[in-house]
């Protein structure tokens, strides 16, 4: 054996070899059984060897894992189109972020247009949780609950804005937060001290809870307070005394956001708290606070957030901040100018409590508490972590693509890809005998190949990826002919077996390459441009062009030229 032929045998040997370790934890990952999962829960050792395997197995995509697509729409008015861009950018790189933190495998994000960003998350189980962590925008704030004096001047005021223009409220069904934020930090007490009653002087307000429905003449006088409960012991137990019943929420809502309500509260603004309270005899009440409009701290000033067991609450969890030097600074600073005022901690313009401030908190660290079970304290903590979204963003569209789906789309496309290279098989076995073997052999070689890079490089296959499968299959073969006709009519014109070889591979090599080489540049059109379904279409076909070019004119040729070295006289069977 010559010295070049050598040399591509070894590199060609190399390669395959490399091939066959690359796949190696897709084949195992492909053979984990329930019971082998269900025994790695006790056996770390069995755990540790999953978790390998899986993460450098092929990984899959929506249409063949299931998992969940979303279509996210970002709130753009008022910004200019150099700062809509700008917004689309840090919001694409901030959920970026935190799907990478939630741990999906192969997460897809892309924009579209200047307003839609598209989420595409395989795997995924817990779908609520995601779409909580993918539409919160985490504005974590501090704020100063503002003194009974102000909640009353406000009432009357509104109550004089929506005096003529106010009809009574039909009921609203509030729907529930699946996502809390929390309490207070270390130093501030969960607990508000309770105000003096007289200090709760709201004047005859409806209402304490239980007391008759809102009706149409209290309205008319009382338009927005006419929703709204005043009671001392909402005071002690939340840190305002304001309540307003779970199915009027929506109403006073619409009201406090409504232009007339946003021009009163030049320097106050209501926000709810973030969950409804039980309060006895079956009534529900979301609890109303008046804050400062302006922050006392943002989230703008973390360092660091994580999760942790809540001491004080065997069971639950807690998440602890840490303050920039700045944040540290202001903090502290706010807390020992206002020692007895309550702090409310708001996420997402959500209040979840107003505890009391004893004393000046001169540190950079805190706590949220709140009761968290693990995920959501882990969820609060990645959200802190990855900062707050700029703008404002809804959920347009959702689907969720389930296991069986996916199952039956990898079963389907298997099967077509097996049946194709059946059939192949078949069809080179019979029209070139022995060469066909070669052929068979390139072709293995060449998904082995295919196959191994999506691995090792982390891409993803999908249900087109497997057409671009079945189609370098076919690419592959027709390369393989080209050499074959051309060897038959190098022997056809007399030439020896050695020599007909040789021809037939330089004469085909132009026509493969040309060719092949237009398809990739197809493929890497589609590559560029494409999105979902065309990008892992591209990305199959284009690693299938480079693997059935080497395999076609390196690997056989290696193997042609070793079997005809020392018959050059000899019959060659094609």
């Amino acid at each position: 054996m010559n010295r070049s032929l050598t040399t591509r045998a070894i590199v060609v040997t190399v390669i395959v070899i490399l091939s066959l370790i690359g796949l190696w934890p897709t084949i195992q990952a492909s053979r984990i059984t329930d019971d082998m999962r269900v025994e790695a829960e006790t056996n770390p050792a069995l755990a540790a060897k999953i978790a390998s395997w899986e993460s450098r197995a092929i990984r899959k995509g929506l249409d063949l894992e299931g998992g969940m697509y979303i279509v996210l729409e970002i709130d753009v008015e008022g910004l200019t189109d150099t700062e809509a861009k700008d917004a689309m950018e840090r919001v694409t790189e901030i959920l970026r972020n935190r799907v990478d933190q939630f741990g999906v495998s192969e997460p897809d994000i892309k924009t579209i247009g200047n307003q839609r960003i598209v989420v595409q998350l395989p795997g995924l189980q817990d779908v609520e949780r995601a779409k909580n962590l993918i539409g919160s925008t985490a504005r974590l704030e501090f704020r100063l609950v503002r003194p009974i004096e102000d909640v009353q001047t406000i009432l009357e005021r509104m109550d004089d804005a929506f005096a003529a223009t106010v009809a009574p409220g039909e009921d609203v069904a509030e729907a529930g937060l699946d996502v809390v934020a929390a309490a207070a930090e270390p130093v501030v007490d969960e607990e508000p001290a309770p105000a003096a009653d007289d200090a709760l002087d709201l004047g005859d307000l409806p209402g304490q809870p239980g007391s008759d429905d809102v009706t149409d003449d209290l309205l008319a006088e009382r338009p927005f307070s006419g929703y709204i409960f005043a009671n001392a012991d909402f005071n002690r137990m939340w840190g305002t005394p304001l309540a307003v019943e779970s199915r009027h929420v929506a109403k006073v809502r619409e009201m406090i956001e409504s232009p007339q309500g946003r021009i009163l509260q030049r320097s106050m603004e209501f926000q709810f708290k973030m969950d409804d309270v039980e309060i006895g005899g079956g009534m529900v009440v979301r609890p109303l606070f008046l804050l400062d409009k302006t922050p006392t701290l943002t989230g703008d000033h973390l360092t660091g957030a994580r999760s942790a067991p809540d001491t004080d609450r065997p069971g639950n969890f807690s998440v602890t901040f840490n303050l920039d030097r700045r944040g540290a600074r202001v903090f502290s600073q706010a807390t020992g100018e206002n020692v007895g005022r309550q702090l409310a901690i708001s996420l997402d313009g959500k209040v979840k409590s107003a505890p009391q401030i004893q004393g000046k908190i001169p540190s950079g660290n805190g706590d949220i508490t709140g009761g968290f079970t693990s995920n959501q304290a882990s969820d609060l903590a990645l959200l802190l972590r990855a900062g707050a979204l700029p703008v404002d963003v809804h959920i347009e569209e959702e689907r969720t693509v389930g296991p069986s789906l996916g199952a039956d789309s990898i079963r389907q496309g298997l099967n077509a890809a097996l049946y194709g290279l059946a059939f192949v098989v078949i069809f080179v076995l019979l029209y070139y005998r022995l060469t066909g073997f070669v052929v068979v052999l390139a072709l293995m070689v060449n998904m082995t190949i295919l196959l191994a890079v999506l691995a090792q490089f982390g891409l993803v296959l999908t249900l087109p990826g497997i057409a671009g499968i079945i189609l370098t299959i076919g690419m592959a073969v027709d390369a393989n002919v080209l050499i074959n006709e051309r060897i038959r009519e190098e022997l056809r014109r007399g030439k020896t077996s050695r020599a007909a070889v040789d021809a037939g591979y330089s004469n085909a090599t132009r026509t493969i390459v040309d060719a092949n080489v237009t398809t990739l540049i197809a493929a890497m059109i589609l590559w560029y441009f494409g999105s979902g379904p065309i990008l892992g279409f591209a990305v199959t076909l284009a690693i299938g062009i480079f693997s059935s070019m080497f395999t076609a004119l390196v690997l056989t040729r290696v193997i042609m030229e070793a079997v005809t070295r020392n018959r050059a006289h000899a019959k060659l069977s094609i």
